[in-house]
């Protein structure tokens, strides 16, 4: 014989729901905000960035042509057996560091655009949150009867839960590959 449920579990339940929705508040409002946010926070700083970058890289060519210059002398001349055992090692590192350089400005752009989209996406993954939780919460209150709608709704909120923190381990990401790439722009390479 089924047993009916009580005032008090039903206000267990709303509970729960209230407690599993008050994160959905930050989260909306920050979501609304973050594409906007990010922009006036790195749009700026990038163009310096990338400019940076492109002169870095036109400096540590310059000076792995000087070194070149130097461990292997001229082009030209005669045969010179210090030539041929020069330690290309302080070349290679050089020649590393350049590249690092070049890498990092070609990929500025695109982490800055990406990082720029993942507000919109924020905000669509907080309302799938929301409509889960509000679905779970119909059937856990006797609103709604058939057990799959709990699950169901427990289940989207549980998964937007999971994308919501993925997207906010992205946002740590590109907040840090950009913070590097500027970084490098100016020379620190520690």
């Amino acid at each position: 014989m089924p047993t009916s449920s009580s005032q008090p579990d039903h206000l267990e339940a709303l509970g729960v729901a209230v407690a599993c929705l008050l994160p959905a508040l930050g989260a909306g409002w920050r979501a609304a905000s973050l594409r906007g946010d990010t922009f006036n926070k790195w749009s700026e700083r990038v163009d310096v960035t990338h400019a940076g970058l492109t002169e870095r890289a036109k400096s540590e060519l310059l000076a792995l042509q000087t070194e070149i210059g130097r461990v292997l002398g001229g082009a030209g001349g005669e045969f010179s057996p210090a030539e041929v055992i020069a330690d290309p090692a302080p070349l290679v590192a050089a020649a590393n560091r350049c590249a690092d350089v070049l890498r990092a400005r070609d990929k500025l752009r695109t982490r800055f655009r990406r990082h720029r989209r993942l507000g919109p996406f924020l905000l669509g993954i907080v309302a799938v949150y929301v409509v889960g939780w509000i679905v779970a919460t119909l059937h856990y209150t006797d609103v709604v009867h058939p057990t799959a709608v709990g699950v169901i709704g427990v289940a989207i909120g549980g998964l937007a839960a999971v994308a919501g923190v993925t997207i906010f381990v992205m946002y740590a990401i590109y907040e840090a590959r950009l913070a590097r790439a500027e970084e490098l722009s100016a020379g620190d390479d520690a």
